[in-house]
């Protein structure tokens, strides 16, 4: 997540497919934190 731009085409696809006005799940969050920190 740390490496991709705010264009990339994987991140648009995943912000697109989030169900709108949802809280994110605890696993997606503790999923993007190991990401980000690696």
């Amino acid at each position: 997540v740390r490496g991709m731009c705010m264009g990339s085409p994987k991140i648009l696809k995943l912000v697109e497919n989030c169900p709108k006005a949802s809280p994110p799940s605890p696993e997606l969050v503790k999923k993007v934190q190991n990401l980000y920190h690696k």
